[in-house]
């Protein structure tokens, strides 16, 4: 591997996530594609001296041209640097975690954190879910489970964040009754704030569900909550408890292996691991036991996990990238 040219593309990388963080090429294509650095520094609000130390390093990059106007304007197409815009602005989001991280990895002592201290992530993730969590999404990936629950049947939405799932299945299945849940006071404030529904109510709650929930529900779900958790086995426990008799569980996860080794070379583990050290890892150290999870905990260490609480492995579904299960369905013993 040219080490010497990863860098480089590195610090390219920085200074295009730069440009989509401050909106620069959205400005840019408002503008027809091509402005000069005053006309593009009025149209974001920007300082044009920075505005155009910023265009000098696409054109030094050959992002960028300059025409003998001192027009700038993108080589090639637009729309292909406009496509990169989620990864431009997770870079600047993960440069502001940095000393929040560093400060994990020069901790003695299990440390971690949690995203609520992170607001812009926060308000950047919410957005990129609904983004991916699209009609075809839900067919796919959540759908399909639903084929199996009883007529009138009762649902848990744990973790459910803002909502991006719990109310679209509340507009789809008006039968089924919802619920969800989250430690975060002010993502329930929002859910309840927001959404509507007869069928669907939200609550605060960790781990610890109230006491009167045993065998209530037909079907849990853990829709990219799992590997966030600081104590998985017990949340498990508690979704064993709540679970009806025969009653689903319902988890979906990076479909990565557990052992690196199977990883070497595969782009899409590479990003869940980068992801995963900048939020998932932090947020399953940030409170004890500290299980230390992260999104790259992979597929095989979450099937032996789920039988070890006493779950059956009953259905799985490949919707990812990998050619491994992202979605895992389990029953709980009759």
């Amino acid at each position: 591997m040219d080490m010497e040219k990863l860098m480089a593309n590195g610090m390219i990388a920085v200074m295009v996530g730069l440009g989509h963080d401050l909106g620069l090429f959205e400005a840019l294509q408002t503008l027809g594609g091509k402005c000069s650095s005053s006309s593009l520094a009025k149209e974001t609000g920007l300082n044009e001296r920075y505005v155009r130390e910023w265009l000098g390093a696409m054109v030094a990059t050959e992002v960028m041209e300059i025409t003998e106007a001192k027009e700038y304007c993108i080589m090639g197409s637009l729309e292909s640097v406009l496509s990169c815009s989620v990864q431009g602005k997770l870079l600047c989001l993960f440069g502001r975690q940095i000393p929040a991280m560093k400060q994990c990895f020069k901790s003695i002592e299990p440390k971690g954190y949690t995203m609520s201290e992170f607001p812009d992530f926060m308000t950047f993730m919410d957005k990129y879910h609904k983004d991916k969590y699209t009609e075809e999404w839900f067919q796919k990936t959540i759908f399909p489970t639903f084929e199996f629950l009883p007529d009138n049947s009762t649902v848990l939405d744990f973790g459910c964040g803002t909502g991006q799932v719990s109310p679209v299945l509340a507009k789809k299945f008006p039968s089924v009754t919802f619920y969800g849940i989250d430690l975060c006071q002010d993502a329930i404030k929002y859910c309840n704030d927001t959404y509507h529904f007869p069928n669907l109510q939200f609550m605060v709650s960790d781990v610890d569900m109230p006491a009167d929930w045993n065998d209530k529900f037909d079907l849990v779900m853990l829709v990219d909550v799992l590997h966030d958790l600081s104590d998985p086995a017990k949340a498990l426990t508690e979704a064993k408890r709540i679970l009806k008799p025969g009653g689903l569980l319902y988890t979906l996860d990076p479909p990565v292996h557990s052992d690196p080794k199977l990883n070497a070379g595969n782009k899409y583990t590479l990003h869940c691991y980068i992801f995963s050290l900048m939020n998932c890892l932090p947020s399953s150290m940030a409170a004890p036991p500290r299980a230390g999870l992260g999104a790259a905990w992979g597929y095989e260490d979450k099937v032996k996990l789920l039988e070890e609480i006493g779950f059956k492995i009953f259905k799985e579904y490949q919707t990812g990238p990998n050619p491994l299960p992202n979605v895992v369905v389990c029953t709980k013993p009759r």
